[in-house]
This record gives C-alpha cells, structure tokens and sequence, in this order.
C-alpha cells in the first residue's frame, strides 16, 4: 500500500500532467508566472522537507524549550540571507529544526498562514523579577525558565511555584492559559493592516473603522488605524476561526515583553517605529539620515527602503530580538489590547464585543477584564488590582500615572471612561517606548492599532 501511495504521489508531483510540469509550462507564459511557479515549487519542496521537523508543541530536551506547534495551514519560515550582513535575503522553508529556531540564540521561531501573514512563537515559560526591578522604573533582566510542554515542570526542573506577584517570585506566566494550558501562543509579527494597504499612510486610516476588511500581518505597508477596539476585537476574531485568532490580551503583551527582557531577547531599550506613514516593520529615525533640499527635515520615507525596512539594521534594532526574528513594532504606534476595568454602569459603548464575548469562559480566555476601585480613580483601580501578575503593569511600574514604568516609559492607569489599555506608544514626545500603557476609551483614533495571536 506504501508502494501504490508513493508511486500515485510522484506521479502527481513528476509525472506528464505533474505539478512540476504544469509549473513550468505556466512559467514559460510570462516572467512574472516564471517567478510565481518557482515561488509555489520551492515551497512545496520545503514543505516536503519540513515532515522530519517536531512542531506538536512538545517541550524539546535539544533545545530546551516547547517545539513551535503549527496550526491547519501553517508552515514554518526562516530567513536565508544573500549578502554577508543579512540585509537582503527571502523567507524560505527550513530544512530542520537548527535553521527554523534557536531560542538559546535570540533566534525565535516564524511561521506564515495560508494567505502569507507572519507569525513568531512565544513558547511557555515561567519568571521572576528581581527586587531592584520589581515595582518601580528601572528596568532589569528578567529571569525565565522555559516549561517542559503542558506540565509544572521547567527545563531547569523546577516544579515549585509562587504564582502571585512579589519581588522574586517565580510564576509561570499566566499568558498559556486558553481555557487549558497550552505550550506556546503565535503572536503577530508586525502591527495589523488589511488588504489593500500600501506604504500610502491613507490606506490604513481612511474608512477603516468597519469589520468587512480583511485582517493581514505583512511588512513594509501601513498599520490599520481609525478602528474601534470593539471592531478590532471582532476583526481578530473572524481572522481564522481554526487558529482560535483574537486581539492580543493584556498579559499576552506582558509574555512577549518579559521574553524580550530577558537573556533570551533584545534585552535593552528598543528602537521604536518612528515612521510617519506607519509601515509596518520600520526603524527608527538615525542621525545620519538626510536631509531635505532645505537642511532641515528627515526624508524618512524617502528612505525607508535602504535604511528603515524591517530586513536593514536599523529595522532590527526594533525587534524584540534585536534581529530579524522576532516581533516588530511594538515599540511604535499604540495598539489596542483586549482588556477593560468593570465599571458598574459599563461604561464600553466602544468595546461591546469585549464585553458580550459569548460564555463567561469564552470571556475569560479572550479577554483580561480588571476590578474597579473606589469611585473609579486611577488610584484605587491601581491599588485594587495590584495582585495581577504577568501583565507588565504592576509588576514594572512605580505608579499608576507618569513616568513611572520600566525605561522611565509613561504609566497611565485606568480612570473614569478611559476603561481600555494602548500598550507600546509613544511618551510624552520622548519616542516610541516598550512599556507604555494608557488608559484610553477605545474609540476609533489615528493613533492607534492592534494586533492578533494565535493558539493552536
């Protein structure tokens, strides 16, 4: 039976009516069917190569870490360079596991779905934050273990946990719970656009606030802006059913910020996305960058190409990895994430689906919803809440208003109808910043954009 299946299988891909064959015979067409056939092809064979590579999630005792586990339509993805610096090159399929990722090597693992967008793997792990560290501004290196699979255990064997905030406590990171433990999540490698979004800020921003576009993760265009969180909350939701994609939680953004901060991220101030038409994936602005005919302002977009894209040097410096490997922008344009303070009176007309997310379970895995304190202050929502782990809140910030989170970033807590969060915007003036957060009512605004996971 063997024999019959592998002999109908090369048949389909070599054989007179063959893949390979109807590839080439498109390709003879036109050159752009050459270099779309050829696309199709190398992509078949790194599918085919990629039978030998674990991706089920189980913790891998190579590589210390949970196996990336890839969803219906999924295929995993590495950078092969062209040139010695690693700025020109193509997402190919690896061939194993050592090129697709290498977690003890700032090199995080990516993976596209079926209609191109750009995934990076967050594997489970627990941490702990230092008592210098924890609770004010001052940044520091935080500790992670990464857990074996679905298990108490860690790679180090650990198995005794706090799981309550505190100085020194080790927690396993509450983002790897999606109505059961899971053994990693896929968070969006770059900012939202849809369809239809060009390096043209307007295409992101104009008539947008609607559910009927659809949602892609993809460089080099503009964000998606001017949309609600109740619409962005739905957009992530319809995006891929199967995949169970959904706005990125408050302690989602809390899991790939501590990963980042960490030995096995950037681990430092990262450059944020300073581009003014918002494209996805860029740097920020460098001195040495020209220019215009009057010496005076910076040909940014001019530019972006050469100096700004997310594959130049600039553009890394960026990423949560400080290479071209892991998650982009989150240090740029605020985004939206799916969390709300409870207010008696539901103060959400911006955010209904958040609120109306289907079964109290189903609310809880898909949104992080905080209590309310004495009448509502910013203050009393602090203290009230101050018991929530993982969320890089309370546990890297000084205060609830002000320059009071890690890298001196701004803190704004939730007060009166500002009952949503904006997570990695920008600080009064000072740049995009990492650990930002602010209270925002969840309209649809210029500013701000969103971004999905996936769990698998």
């Amino acid at each position: 039976m063997l024999l019959i299946l592998a002999s109908v299988s090369i048949t389909v891909v070599f054989g007179d009516n063959g893949i390979l064959e109807l590839a080439k015979e498109a390709g003879e067409k036109t050159n752009e069917a050459v270099k779309n056939d050829y696309e199709q092809i190398e992509d078949l064979e790194g599918i085919i190569a990629t039978y030998s590579i674990t991706s089920d999630g189980s913790y891998s005792e190579k590589k210390k870490v949970n196996t990336p586990k890839l969803g219906s339509g999924m295929i995993p993805i590495t950078w092969q360079a062209e040139n010695e610096d690693g700025t020109q090159g193509k997402w190919v399929v690896p061939k194993n596991e050592d090129e697709w990722y290498d977690y003890q090597n700032n090199k995080w693992a990516n993976a596209k779905t079926a209609d191109g967008s750009m995934w990076v793997w967050i594997p489970r792990y627990a941490y702990s934050i230092a008592e210098e560290n924890y609770n004010t501004n001052v940044a520091g290196t935080i500790d992670i273990d990464f857990m074996k699979g679905t298990t108490n255990e860690s790679a180090s064997g650990r198995t005794t946990w706090n799981n309550e905030t505190g100085a020194g406590n080790w927690n396993i990171h509450p983002a790897f719970e999606f109505g059961e433990t899971v053994p990693g999540i896929w968070v969006a490698k770059f900012e939202a656009s849809h369809t239809g979004c060009t390096t043209d800020e307007s295409t992101g921003s104009t008539d947008t606030d609607r559910t009927d576009l659809k949602l892609q993760i993809k460089p080099n265009v503009t964000s998606w802006r001017n949309i609600s969180i109740g619409n962005a909350f739905t957009v992530c939701l319809n995006y891929n059913k199967s995949l169970n994609s959904h706005l990125m939680k408050n302690v989602e953004w809390g899991a790939v910020l501590y990963l980042t901060q960490s030995k096995y991220g950037k681990n430092s101030k990262l450059l944020g996305n300073e581009s003014e038409s918002r494209i996805t994936g860029a740097g920020a602005k460098v001195q040495d960058d020209e220019l215009d005919e009057d010496g005076c302002d910076y040909l940014y977009d001019d530019l972006f190409e050469t100096k700004h894209s997310y594959i130049t040097e600039n553009g890394k410096a960026a990423s949560t990895t400080g290479n071209i490997y892991g998650i982009y922008d989150m240090s740029g344009s605020p985004e939206f994430v799916a969390a709300y303070i409870r207010q008696e009176d539901d103060v959400i007309k911006n955010g209904n689906s958040l609120l109306n997310a289907g079964s109290e379970d189903d609310t809880k895995k898909l949104v992080d919803i905080y209590e309310s304190g004495e009448n509502g202050e910013n203050v009393k929502n602090w203290e009230t809440n101050k018991n929530k782990y993982g969320d890089a809140l309370y546990e890297t910030s000084s205060g609830y208003s002000g320059d009071m989170s890690w890298y001196q970033d701004y803190a704004g807590y939730f007060w009166d109808n500002h009952i949503f969060l904006a997570r990695g915007g920008i600080t009064n003036g000072k740049g995009a910043s990492l650990f930002y957060y602010y209270a925002v009512p969840g309209s649809s605004e210029d500013e701000c954009t969103f971004r999905p996971v996936l769990i698998v």
